[in-house]
């Protein structure tokens, strides 16, 4: 069942460990942030950003509060690796169209502990969900992009903290560390509702 965000964010916060959530955005910084970049972030994700802040899940995925430079640099990075790919002759089944756009339209806003970063794609925003689609894009292996979700809260309760990323991604994907995550984020609900 998904929750609410702001009663699952509550939960987290309840269960998050002390110093692992930094950068909390008030909401003059988002504000200033979508006026700055025209970049419009979804509303659960403002509500993650205002309460829990920069913050490590579980230990293997990272979600950060919006930094454009931030985003610009892995971004930067993973051009970088695609092209070095493309000299050294390994991208056989890569689209390499549709990469190259992607992150060209491309926002950062977390990765995992396998230099994995969750992006957002933004030539995908609706109005009427006020989100985008997101993609887990390797750093090193850009042949394996893979589309997770579009809704954060969905992504946040089902791929970060649920079984998802088990039905999405291959095996090679699928750290033990998530499945670790998830079972100490029930542990630590069970136990702080007793």
């Amino acid at each position: 069942m998904i929750k609410n965000i702001r009663t699952f964010i509550v939960e987290l916060e309840d269960c998050t460990q002390e110093g692992v959530s930094t950068d909390i955005s008030t909401e003059e910084d988002l504000i200033y942030f979508e006026n700055e970049t025209g970049l419009k972030l979804p509303p659960d994700y403002k509500e993650f950003c205002k309460i829990i802040g920069t913050a490590n899940l579980g230990g293997f995925i990272e979600i950060f509060t919006p930094s454009f430079k931030m985003s610009e640099m892995f971004v930067n990075l993973i051009q970088e690796n695609l092209g070095t790919q493309i000299e050294d002759g390994e991208t056989n089944d890569l689209d390499l169209d549709f990469v190259t756009e992607l992150l060209n339209f491309t926002f950062i806003f977390g990765r995992t502990g396998n230099a994995e970063h969750i992006v957002w794609d933004l030539r995908t925003y609706r109005k009427s969900d006020q989100s985008y689609d997101i993609y887990l894009i390797p750093a090193h292996d850009i042949e394996n992009v893979y589309l997770i979700g579009r809704d954060f809260n969905i992504f946040l309760q089902e791929f970060c903290f649920g079984t998802s990323a088990f039905e999405l991604l291959p095996s090679f994907r699928q750290p033990e560390q998530i499945y670790q995550a998830y079972s100490r984020f029930q542990d630590s609900l069970k136990d702080s509702r007793k």
